[in-house]
């Protein structure tokens, strides 16, 4: 699944479509609702790097990963496929690493 962040505005609306073309399953989110979106969307303020800390495998929570999703863009918003088992990952870093071509660091992010 890719993450498209404002997936309602010009460009995003783009990036959204040509990953649905190329076959990725698709979740759009922006500040303002987009009615027409032809992936799963939704409405979700994100800034800065600590709305992704979700998603980084170094990450580690006292909360479970499912009220964590829950509680930061509500019950029933973000599609889950399969268990997220205690502190599971919502997303495969590895795979996120192969298909960007990239390795993440977590010193990216300041302390």
């Amino acid at each position: 699944m890719a993450l498209v962040t404002g997936a309602a505005g010009r460009l995003g609306r783009r990036v959204v479509q040509l990953l649905l073309d190329r076959g990725y399953e698709v979740l759009g989110t922006d500040r303002v609702p987009y009615e027409e979106s032809p992936s799963s969307f939704v409405v979700a303020d994100i800034q800065g790097y600590e709305a992704f800390l979700l998603a980084q495998q170094t990450t580690r929570f006292d909360e479970p990963t499912k009220e964590l999703i829950e509680r930061n863009f509500g019950k029933g918003k973000i599609p889950i496929r399969g268990q997220l088992e205690d502190n599971s990952s919502v997303i495969s870093t590895k795979k996120a690493q192969r298909v960007l071509g990239m390795k993440f660091r977590p010193e990216w992010c300041p302390a």
